[in-house]
């Protein structure tokens, strides 16, 4: 799979049902789907995550949760679902960028809504006590804000994982 991120983003209508109601799915997880407690005093504490990235004409959607789950959704509806179910090097990936995210939360704005990326920047959004908060990295540069450049770290780390799984 090519992961060269191009200016254009695919047409709304064109992306397929599928791929719009897992990714729904992923922003309605709660603590409480995900059998865990958020520490009271840790209010940054990330138990989600959702990086949709612009790859070619299309939108491929990473979601990471606490729980070691890890699926990567594609706009054209195909999927990649529970890789970090079959492959531990994967959940550990995924709990280790959520665990260590919280670090960014409090650099990055608190958002409400979930558009789609329309540039070729990779937009992060972090579920943790506090509600949703955004970045927007652009993958192919490197970060300027140091915060950016940790999430992208994270990131990177759980592609990779996924690769050397074997799931991409």
């Amino acid at each position: 799979m090519s992961w060269n991120i191009e200016e254009s983003t695919p047409n709304v209508e064109e992306i397929d049902e599928v791929y719009w109601g897992l990714r729904e799915q992923a922003f309605n997880i709660t603590p409480a789907d995900l059998h865990i407690t958020l520490d009271v005093g840790e209010k940054y504490q990330v138990y989600a995550a959702v990086i949709d990235m612009p790859v070619n004409n299309a939108i491929s959607t990473l979601v990471c949760m606490f729980d070691g789950t890890t699926s990567l959704y594609f706009s054209n509806g195909g999927a990649i679902l529970g890789a970090g179910q079959k492959h531990e090097t994967v959940a550990k990936a995924t709990r280790e960028f959520l665990f260590s995210s919280g670090q960014a939360v409090p650099f990055i704005q608190k958002v409400t809504e979930y558009p789609l990326p329309t540039t070729k920047e990779t937009t992060v959004y972090l579920k943790c006590g506090e509600g949703v908060f955004s970045a927007q990295i652009n993958m192919e540069e490197k970060q300027t804000e140091i915060h950016k450049e940790f999430l992208d770290f994270l990131i990177q780390r759980v592609l990779n994982a996924l690769r050397d799984s074997n799931e991409l």
